[in-house]
């Protein structure tokens, strides 16, 4: 739960200092030892992201199970909140949306065949069921479209997470 929260937070935080990332996955997090029994959730990997103010747009764009296939090719707000949703999926499930428990990809063709498949049933608004689960309802709003900012999710999770 606590990294559920501090996956919104950080992506909250980046953007009120004007930065979206343009790669967002759960390879952009770092989990970190705070203590003896204490892990946190760290962001890391700005290498793709972009910032107006500074003019810098990296070019980085999330991948499969992570894009939203209907929306245009850039790093945007939006992007960042579809994306997020399947990050938080991703924390409490253990894999990617639509990609088996423990799966991984054997060959370059499975890896191509996942992102097709994935593309095509994000497109069609089938996304993995979050009934009952933890955050559900927060996953399934950035997978639909529900939220234009963090501060609206930031809002439904209840700060003791």
């Amino acid at each position: 739960m606590k990294w559920f929260r501090q996956a919104i937070e950080s992506i909250a935080y980046t953007h009120s200092r004007g930065v979206v990332l343009g790669d967002l996955r759960p390879d952009n997090f770092l989990v970190h030892a705070t203590g003896s029994t204490s892990l946190d959730l760290w962001l890391s990997d700005f290498g793709g992201s972009t910032c107006e103010e500074l003019d810098l747009n990296g070019g980085g764009l999330p991948g499969a199970g992570f894009a939203d296939p209907s929306a245009p090719r850039a790093a945007t707000t939006a992007t960042n909140i579809f994306s997020l949703g399947s990050v938080l999926y991703t924390i409490l499930k253990g894999h990617w949306p639509h990609l088996d428990p423990g799966g991984s990809f054997n060959s370059t063709e499975e890896m191509d065949e996942y992102k097709t498949r994935v593309g095509r049933l994000f497109e069609q608004g089938m996304f993995p069921d979050v009934k009952g689960l933890f955050g559900g309802e927060i996953i399934l709003g950035c997978w639909t479209k529900r939220f234009s900012r963090l501060s609206e999710i930031l809002e439904m999770a209840p700060s003791e997470w």
